[in-house]
Protein backbone atom coordinates (compact mmCIF):
# COMPACT_ATOMS: atom_id res chain seq x y z
CA UNK A 1 0.00 0.00 0.00
CA UNK A 2 1.18 3.77 -0.35
CA UNK A 3 3.20 5.37 2.38
CA UNK A 4 1.11 8.69 3.15
CA UNK A 5 3.06 10.91 5.58
CA UNK A 6 0.61 12.65 7.94
CA UNK A 7 2.30 15.87 8.33
CA UNK A 8 1.41 16.56 4.56
CA UNK A 9 -1.95 17.75 3.82
CA UNK A 10 -3.44 19.40 0.88
CA UNK A 11 -6.31 21.98 0.98
CA UNK A 12 -8.17 23.56 -1.59
CA UNK A 13 -7.44 27.09 -3.31
CA UNK A 14 -10.53 29.93 -2.98
CA UNK A 15 -10.80 29.15 -7.02
CA UNK A 16 -11.37 25.44 -6.64
CA UNK A 17 -13.56 25.84 -3.83
CA UNK A 18 -15.68 28.99 -5.99
CA UNK A 19 -15.45 26.63 -9.29
CA UNK A 20 -17.02 23.63 -7.56
CA UNK A 21 -19.38 25.58 -5.70
CA UNK A 22 -20.33 27.24 -9.01
CA UNK A 23 -20.76 23.80 -10.87
CA UNK A 24 -23.24 22.75 -7.71
CA UNK A 25 -25.12 25.59 -7.82
CA UNK A 26 -25.69 25.41 -11.71
CA UNK A 27 -27.05 21.32 -10.93
CA UNK A 28 -29.37 23.17 -8.54
CA UNK A 29 -28.04 22.06 -5.15
CA UNK A 30 -28.08 25.18 -2.72
CA UNK A 31 -24.37 24.61 -1.23
CA UNK A 32 -22.99 26.86 0.78
CA UNK A 33 -19.44 28.11 0.66
CA UNK A 34 -18.39 26.22 3.88
CA UNK A 35 -20.00 23.01 2.29
CA UNK A 36 -18.42 23.35 -0.61
CA UNK A 37 -14.95 23.80 0.76
CA UNK A 38 -15.79 20.47 2.82
CA UNK A 39 -16.66 18.45 -0.43
CA UNK A 40 -13.05 19.35 -1.45
CA UNK A 41 -11.70 18.90 1.64
CA UNK A 42 -12.83 15.32 1.51
CA UNK A 43 -11.87 14.48 -2.22
CA UNK A 44 -8.55 15.66 -1.41
CA UNK A 45 -7.89 13.74 1.51
CA UNK A 46 -9.16 10.27 -0.49
CA UNK A 47 -7.07 11.44 -3.50
CA UNK A 48 -4.06 13.48 -2.36
CA UNK A 49 -2.26 10.15 -1.51
CA UNK A 50 -2.51 8.46 -4.53
CA UNK A 51 -1.64 11.44 -5.99
CA UNK A 52 1.34 11.76 -3.84
CA UNK A 53 2.25 8.34 -4.84
CA UNK A 54 1.70 8.66 -8.61
CA UNK A 55 3.69 12.32 -8.19
CA UNK A 56 6.74 10.41 -6.40
CA UNK A 57 6.57 7.76 -9.10
CA UNK A 58 7.08 10.61 -11.81
CA UNK A 59 10.59 11.83 -9.72
CA UNK A 60 11.96 8.76 -8.88
CA UNK A 61 11.51 7.49 -12.54
CA UNK A 62 13.38 11.31 -13.72
CA UNK A 63 16.13 10.97 -10.81
CA UNK A 64 16.79 7.28 -11.82
CA UNK A 65 16.85 8.44 -15.22
CA UNK A 66 19.68 11.01 -14.27
CA UNK A 67 21.47 9.01 -11.89
CA UNK A 68 22.07 6.39 -15.00
CA UNK A 69 23.05 9.30 -17.78
CA UNK A 70 25.40 10.74 -14.84
CA UNK A 71 26.90 7.09 -14.56
CA UNK A 72 27.72 6.91 -17.85
CA UNK A 73 29.01 10.18 -18.31
CA UNK A 74 31.22 9.66 -15.37
CA UNK A 75 32.56 6.32 -17.23
CA UNK A 76 33.34 7.93 -20.52
CA UNK A 77 35.70 10.39 -18.75
CA UNK A 78 36.99 7.83 -16.80
CA UNK A 79 37.98 5.96 -19.80
CA UNK A 80 39.43 9.19 -21.78
CA UNK A 81 36.99 8.17 -24.91
CA UNK A 82 37.43 10.51 -27.29
CA UNK A 83 34.17 10.81 -29.02
CA UNK A 84 31.57 11.86 -27.14
CA UNK A 85 29.18 8.84 -25.72
CA UNK A 86 25.57 7.82 -27.42
CA UNK A 87 24.17 8.85 -23.60
CA UNK A 88 20.45 8.70 -25.49
CA UNK A 89 21.02 5.28 -26.70
CA UNK A 90 22.94 4.23 -23.36
CA UNK A 91 19.58 5.45 -21.15
CA UNK A 92 16.75 4.14 -23.89
CA UNK A 93 18.90 0.38 -23.77
CA UNK A 94 18.75 0.74 -19.77
CA UNK A 95 15.29 1.64 -19.46
CA UNK A 96 13.94 -0.70 -22.16
CA UNK A 97 12.58 2.16 -24.20
CA UNK A 98 11.59 1.72 -27.75
CA UNK A 99 13.04 4.44 -30.12
CA UNK A 100 10.54 6.55 -31.48
CA UNK A 101 9.06 6.21 -34.88
CA UNK A 102 10.47 7.99 -37.26
CA UNK A 103 8.74 11.68 -38.08
CA UNK A 104 6.81 11.40 -41.73
CA UNK A 105 8.51 14.34 -43.83
CA UNK A 106 5.70 16.35 -44.89
CA UNK A 107 5.06 16.93 -48.68
CA UNK A 108 5.46 20.44 -50.00
CA UNK A 109 1.82 20.40 -50.96
CA UNK A 110 0.87 19.57 -47.74
CA UNK A 111 3.06 22.28 -45.89
CA UNK A 112 1.60 25.06 -47.51
CA UNK A 113 -1.72 23.90 -47.40
CA UNK A 114 -0.96 23.46 -43.32
CA UNK A 115 0.46 27.58 -43.78
CA UNK A 116 -2.82 28.86 -44.92
CA UNK A 117 -5.23 27.03 -43.13
CA UNK A 118 -6.17 28.71 -39.33
CA UNK A 119 -5.76 26.60 -36.78
CA UNK A 120 -8.63 25.49 -34.71
CA UNK A 121 -9.56 27.22 -31.52
CA UNK A 122 -11.02 25.53 -28.34
CA UNK A 123 -13.09 26.95 -25.97
CA UNK A 124 -13.92 25.68 -22.73
CA UNK A 125 -17.88 24.61 -22.43
CA UNK A 126 -20.37 26.56 -19.86
CA UNK A 127 -18.28 29.30 -19.44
Amino acid sequence: MARHEPGLTLSPSPQAVQLVLDRLHQAGLPYTQAEARSLVDAVLAIEGPRMQVITRGIVHGSLETIRQTAEVALSALREGLLQPPDLVGVVRGRLNAEPPPPQRQADSDEAELDEDDPRPVFKRRGR
